[in-house]
């Protein structure tokens, strides 16, 4: 892959490299896609961009190599969906996974034809030629409907993914039941800053490394909204907050979306991997009505708000 992937700079391989066996089962051809099992891409292609990826998405094109690596890391390219030639060190050789590659943090590229909202394989290999987008799993509870979640929480189908060969991004699994704002007891919480005063910005979060004495209190994390691997001490784990647990003073986090003024929470999955917000409870007068005041002068409703568990 090229040195905008995280993991080692390699030259492109030769035209004739085999692309390993995809997950399903192979389709049969057609004149317009002749290798459906390999999205229709011609065998050897990579995928190229301007760009390394550091957080969210960037879109990249297959591309064909035209010479060898130079020293400063390029390679020259004919980018396929306009003919261009190109030089560029942000290149990644790519495969159809396996199952047991279906993992969070594993880099994945997928076609950008959306269907209902989830992105979907190319049907020719003129679409194959155009735009994808590269990006991070965040999520795989939704691996037996078919799609997995990526960072800025796009809905990638399975039978469209590819994953970067090479890829030594560490991969973590988060444990624990779901719960109504699509958590679990595995996902984290982290931030920037502690949160001291005001309201801050916070992210679910999916741990490599949990904090210990040996890493002086800081856990390594994916940001789960971005994407990005990190290291950060302002990381809590959570639960669901309820009427009785709740008072004056406690730290509360809530997802960003509001219904009339008030913080309410997140409908889908791939929303609830997007950002959060944490406050201080400081108004406790409308417990009864289910809504709670969170510092400048938030609204939150009960059932929208975590706690630090």
């Amino acid at each position: 892959m090229g040195s905008g992937a995280q993991g080692p700079t390699s030259p492109p391989p030769p035209p004739a490299t085999q692309t390993p066996t995809p997950a399903a089962p192979a389709a049969a051809g057609t004149a317009d896609c002749p290798n459906p099992q390999n999205h229709c891409l011609i065998d050897g292609d990579m995928f190229i961009a301007t760009r390394g990826f550091e957080r969210g998405h960037i879109s990249v094109f297959p591309a064909t190599a035209q010479g060898q690596q130079t020293p400063s890391g390029e390679v020259q390219f004919l980018r396929r969906s306009d003919g261009k030639v190109m030089s560029t060190g942000h290149f990644w050789s790519t495969h159809p996974p396996q199952p047991s590659e279906l993992l969070v943090g594993k880099l994945a590229i997928f076609f950008t034809r959306a269907a209902d909202g989830i992105h979907r394989a190319p049907k020719t290999r003129e679409e194959a030629n155009g735009r994808w987008l590269l990006a991070r799993i965040v999520n795989v509870t939704n691996v037996p409907d078919g799609y997995v979640i990526t960072s800025d929480g796009i809905r990638a189908g399975i039978d469209t993914i590819r994953v970067v060969d090479g890829d030594d991004s560490p991969t973590t699994v988060v444990d624990g039941a779901e719960d109504a704002q699509f958590l679990k007891a595995g996902h984290w919480m982290i931030s920037d800053s502690d949160l001291q005063s005001g309201h801050n910005s916070v992210y679910p979060a999916a741990a490599v490394k949990v904090p210990s004495a040996a890493t002086k209190g800081e856990g390594q994390f994916y940001n789960l909204t971005t994407g990005e691997l990190l290291w950060t001490a302002h990381a809590w784990q959570t639960r669901m907050a309820d009427k009785g647990s709740l008072k004056a003073g406690d730290v509360v986090f809530f997802f960003i979306q509001a219904d009339h003024g008030v913080r309410v929470p997140p409908k889908e999955r791939h929303t609830a991997m997007g950002r959060w917000l944490g406050a201080k409870v400081v108004d406790t007068s409308s417990m009864f009505k289910g809504v709670i005041g969170a510092s400048d002068g938030i609204k939150v409703q009960v059932a929208a708000a975590r706690v630090v568990r």
